[in-house]
């Protein structure tokens, strides 16, 4: 952190969202990967707003298995996916809330 507050004052080029930093998706079939995720994510939102951020971009890789590709059945239903994904973007969002920060 130290170092990137020290780059934005030296450049003066502002940080308007960080995408990555991350391990995983919030959608992720394996729960402890989702966790990792989802904590690290937290971590992170921590920080953007006294960086300048707007906030934390976290793509959710949502919907992105295939019934084409081997092993053609998902590890879930479609109903648990959304689930699953609704529980860890209301999650983020409120601690992006209290931290006065975005998800994206």
């Amino acid at each position: 952190m130290d170092e990137i507050n020290k780059a934005v004052k030296n450049t003066r080029v502002g940080i308007s969202s960080i995408c990555g930093g991350y391990q995983g998706w919030i959608g992720e079939f394996n729960l402890e990967k989702k966790k990792q995720a989802i904590d690290e994510i937290v971590e992170i939102l921590k920080y953007t707003a006294e960086i300048g951020a707007v906030g934390v971009i976290a793509p959710a890789s949502f919907g992105m298995f295939s019934r084409k590709l081997p092993p053609y059945i998902p590890p879930r239903l479609s109903e648990e996916d959304m689930e699953v994904l609704m529980e860890s973007l209301s999650r983020l969002n409120s601690l992006a809330e209290s931290v006065g920060s975005v998800l994206l």
